[in-house]
């Protein structure tokens, strides 16, 4: 999936983050998650399980383009159900349900300037982060 240019490994102010295109998971305006996206989300839930004791968020990230012809209101609802669907998906896939959560973060966190269709692109993309654990912060 890396090697395709559907994932990327970032490391962002100390957190690891898996990043996925959201092509690759949805198709335009939709939080129904495809079926290569299904496979793609299964050899992500493999990885994550062998990450003993750890938590994951799921965060959906749209461009800024407003929702139309869709069941949601704005891109906050897209952005967050598009997110729980990804949970289900790792959690149907062997991932606990109690190590993972969802957050949608509408167009308020892109990577790159909305200003074109390709910058666009980048910014539509599925977060998974390992969230630390806080007992390493207080020792």
């Amino acid at each position: 999936m890396i090697r395709a240019g559907n994932l990327e490994v970032i490391n962002r102010n100390g957190r690891l983050i898996l990043k996925l295109k959201a092509a690759i998971l949805f198709d335009p305006g939709r939080t129904k998650v495809k079926k290569e996206g299904i496979r793609a989300l299964r050899d992500i839930a493999e990885v994550l399980r062998r990450i003993p004791n750890k938590h994951f968020q799921v965060a959906g990230h749209p461009d800024n383009d407003p929702v139309r012809h869709s069941r949601f209101r704005d891109n906050w609802e897209l952005s967050v159900m598009r997110a729980v669907n990804v949970v289900r998906e790792l959690q149907k896939a062997g991932v606990p349900g109690k190590m993972l959560s969802a957050a949608g973060y509408a167009q308020f966190q892109p990577v790159r300037p909305n200003d074109t269709p390709e910058n666009k692109k980048f910014n539509r993309r599925i977060e998974i982060q390992i969230i630390p654990d806080i007992p390493t912060f207080l020792e």
